[in-house]
Protein backbone atom coordinates (compact mmCIF):
# COMPACT_ATOMS: atom_id res chain seq x y z
CA UNK A 1 0.00 0.00 0.00
CA UNK A 2 1.19 3.65 -0.95
CA UNK A 3 0.02 6.92 1.45
CA UNK A 4 0.54 9.99 0.30
CA UNK A 5 -0.80 13.55 0.57
CA UNK A 6 -3.23 14.05 -1.97
CA UNK A 7 -2.13 16.86 -4.81
CA UNK A 8 -5.39 17.63 -6.35
CA UNK A 9 -7.13 21.22 -5.24
CA UNK A 10 -10.32 19.24 -5.12
CA UNK A 11 -8.98 16.97 -2.40
CA UNK A 12 -6.64 19.16 -0.42
CA UNK A 13 -5.86 17.81 3.30
CA UNK A 14 -6.62 14.31 2.36
CA UNK A 15 -4.60 11.59 2.01
CA UNK A 16 -4.58 9.40 -1.08
CA UNK A 17 -4.18 5.29 -1.36
CA UNK A 18 -2.01 3.77 -4.00
CA UNK A 19 -0.26 0.38 -4.67
CA UNK A 20 2.87 0.00 -5.41
CA UNK A 21 4.43 -3.00 -7.05
CA UNK A 22 8.12 -4.19 -7.67
CA UNK A 23 9.09 -6.60 -9.96
CA UNK A 24 11.72 -8.32 -11.75
CA UNK A 25 11.51 -7.05 -15.34
CA UNK A 26 14.67 -5.37 -17.91
CA UNK A 27 16.86 -2.83 -17.28
CA UNK A 28 20.60 -1.92 -15.71
CA UNK A 29 18.99 -3.33 -11.84
CA UNK A 30 16.33 -5.98 -13.76
CA UNK A 31 13.56 -4.14 -11.68
CA UNK A 32 10.46 -2.45 -13.06
CA UNK A 33 7.81 -0.65 -10.51
CA UNK A 34 4.16 -0.05 -11.34
CA UNK A 35 2.15 2.31 -9.45
CA UNK A 36 -1.75 2.59 -9.30
CA UNK A 37 -4.06 4.86 -8.02
CA UNK A 38 -8.09 4.84 -8.53
CA UNK A 39 -9.14 8.35 -9.28
CA UNK A 40 -12.85 10.01 -9.45
CA UNK A 41 -11.77 10.29 -13.22
CA UNK A 42 -10.45 6.53 -13.43
CA UNK A 43 -7.44 4.40 -13.26
CA UNK A 44 -4.25 6.10 -13.31
CA UNK A 45 -1.22 3.79 -13.66
CA UNK A 46 2.40 4.06 -14.43
CA UNK A 47 5.30 2.50 -14.54
CA UNK A 48 9.14 2.72 -15.07
CA UNK A 49 12.60 1.31 -13.96
CA UNK A 50 13.74 0.70 -10.09
CA UNK A 51 17.23 2.13 -10.15
CA UNK A 52 18.77 1.00 -6.47
CA UNK A 53 21.96 3.07 -5.61
CA UNK A 54 24.06 3.34 -1.87
CA UNK A 55 22.35 6.00 -0.86
CA UNK A 56 18.88 5.69 -2.30
CA UNK A 57 16.26 3.71 -3.77
CA UNK A 58 14.89 5.76 -7.45
CA UNK A 59 11.92 4.82 -9.26
CA UNK A 60 11.09 7.41 -12.22
CA UNK A 61 7.46 6.24 -13.59
CA UNK A 62 5.68 7.31 -16.27
CA UNK A 63 1.78 7.25 -17.27
CA UNK A 64 1.41 4.14 -19.70
CA UNK A 65 -1.85 6.03 -21.33
CA UNK A 66 -0.81 9.83 -20.94
CA UNK A 67 1.73 12.11 -20.52
CA UNK A 68 2.10 12.04 -16.46
CA UNK A 69 5.68 11.44 -14.67
CA UNK A 70 5.92 10.43 -10.83
CA UNK A 71 9.37 10.23 -9.64
CA UNK A 72 10.31 8.81 -6.43
CA UNK A 73 13.39 8.76 -4.00
CA UNK A 74 12.92 6.54 -1.50
CA UNK A 75 15.58 5.20 1.70
CA UNK A 76 17.46 2.31 0.71
CA UNK A 77 15.30 -0.48 1.27
CA UNK A 78 16.49 -2.78 4.59
CA UNK A 79 15.92 -6.54 5.29
CA UNK A 80 12.36 -7.48 5.93
CA UNK A 81 11.67 -4.76 3.36
CA UNK A 82 8.30 -4.36 5.38
CA UNK A 83 8.18 -0.50 4.53
CA UNK A 84 9.82 1.93 1.96
CA UNK A 85 9.47 6.08 2.64
CA UNK A 86 10.53 9.00 0.91
CA UNK A 87 9.76 12.10 -1.66
CA UNK A 88 7.30 11.51 -4.42
CA UNK A 89 7.51 14.58 -7.20
CA UNK A 90 5.41 15.10 -10.00
CA UNK A 91 2.33 17.31 -11.16
CA UNK A 92 -1.16 17.00 -9.98
CA UNK A 93 -3.52 15.07 -11.92
CA UNK A 94 -7.09 16.03 -11.39
CA UNK A 95 -6.72 20.28 -10.84
CA UNK A 96 -7.39 23.25 -12.98
CA UNK A 97 -3.21 23.93 -13.66
CA UNK A 98 -0.59 21.71 -13.90
CA UNK A 99 1.12 22.52 -10.27
CA UNK A 100 4.25 20.96 -9.67
CA UNK A 101 4.04 19.15 -6.28
CA UNK A 102 5.91 16.95 -4.43
CA UNK A 103 4.95 15.01 -1.08
CA UNK A 104 6.42 12.25 1.24
CA UNK A 105 4.88 8.76 0.44
CA UNK A 106 4.72 5.94 2.81
CA UNK A 107 4.82 2.58 1.01
CA UNK A 108 3.78 -0.72 3.14
CA UNK A 109 4.09 -4.37 1.98
CA UNK A 110 1.27 -6.41 2.07
CA UNK A 111 2.19 -10.02 2.79
CA UNK A 112 0.02 -11.04 0.43
CA UNK A 113 -0.54 -8.79 -2.49
CA UNK A 114 -3.64 -10.63 -3.93
CA UNK A 115 -5.27 -9.71 -0.89
CA UNK A 116 -6.07 -6.21 -1.49
CA UNK A 117 -7.73 -6.86 -4.67
CA UNK A 118 -10.24 -3.85 -5.35
CA UNK A 119 -9.86 -1.87 -2.24
CA UNK A 120 -6.36 -0.79 -3.37
CA UNK A 121 -6.78 2.91 -4.08
CA UNK A 122 -8.45 6.74 -3.80
CA UNK A 123 -8.98 9.41 -1.69
CA UNK A 124 -9.23 8.48 1.67
CA UNK A 125 -12.19 10.62 3.99
CA UNK A 126 -11.09 13.28 6.29
CA UNK A 127 -9.25 12.12 9.02
CA UNK A 128 -9.22 8.33 8.23
CA UNK A 129 -7.23 5.89 10.11
CA UNK A 130 -4.15 4.45 8.18
CA UNK A 131 -4.22 1.77 11.00
CA UNK A 132 -7.29 0.87 10.35
CA UNK A 133 -7.13 0.90 6.23
CA UNK A 134 -3.71 -1.44 6.76
CA UNK A 135 -5.81 -3.53 9.43
CA UNK A 136 -9.10 -3.95 6.68
CA UNK A 137 -5.95 -5.19 4.75
CA UNK A 138 -4.55 -8.00 6.82
CA UNK A 139 -1.87 -5.54 8.98
CA UNK A 140 -3.14 -5.74 12.81
CA UNK A 141 -1.06 -3.30 14.55
CA UNK A 142 -0.80 -2.50 18.56
CA UNK A 143 -1.27 0.83 19.79
CA UNK A 144 -3.52 1.50 15.75
CA UNK A 145 -4.09 5.49 17.83
CA UNK A 146 -0.47 5.83 18.31
CA UNK A 147 0.58 4.66 14.75
CA UNK A 148 -1.83 6.68 13.25
CA UNK A 149 0.07 10.16 14.85
CA UNK A 150 3.24 8.42 13.87
CA UNK A 151 2.47 7.95 10.43
CA UNK A 152 0.33 11.29 10.20
CA UNK A 153 3.49 13.13 11.41
CA UNK A 154 5.86 11.51 8.78
CA UNK A 155 3.44 12.22 6.06
CA UNK A 156 2.54 15.78 7.05
CA UNK A 157 5.99 16.73 7.28
CA UNK A 158 5.05 20.93 6.22
CA UNK A 159 2.61 20.68 9.86
CA UNK A 160 -0.73 21.74 7.25
CA UNK A 161 -1.67 19.06 6.19
CA UNK A 162 -0.64 18.92 2.63
CA UNK A 163 1.45 18.53 -0.13
CA UNK A 164 4.05 21.36 -1.23
CA UNK A 165 3.22 22.77 -4.51
CA UNK A 166 4.16 25.99 -6.22
CA UNK A 167 0.80 28.40 -6.88
CA UNK A 168 0.80 28.98 -10.35
CA UNK A 169 0.24 32.57 -10.45
CA UNK A 170 3.44 32.94 -7.88
CA UNK A 171 5.25 31.61 -10.80
CA UNK A 172 3.76 33.81 -13.63
CA UNK A 173 4.40 36.52 -11.52
CA UNK A 174 8.32 35.94 -11.54
CA UNK A 175 7.87 35.19 -15.33
CA UNK A 176 6.27 38.20 -15.74
CA UNK A 177 10.14 39.91 -14.38
CA UNK A 178 11.75 38.38 -16.50
CA UNK A 179 10.34 38.09 -19.52
CA UNK A 180 9.89 41.77 -19.73
CA UNK A 181 13.44 42.30 -19.04
CA UNK A 182 14.68 38.69 -21.76
CA UNK A 183 12.25 41.00 -24.30
CA UNK A 184 13.51 44.43 -23.69
CA UNK A 185 17.50 43.58 -23.18
CA UNK A 186 17.70 42.62 -26.48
Amino acid sequence: MAYSRAWSPYYRGQLIKGRLSIQPGPGLHGLTATYSETLPTGPLQLGGPVMPAKRALYLHLKDVGGDGQFFLCLFPQTQPVSALGGYMCGSAVIGPEAQPSLTRILLVRLRDAASDTGTWGGYLPAGASIAADLASLGIALERPEAVDRQLGEFLDAYGDDRAIQIPPGEFRAILDVFDRHWLHAG
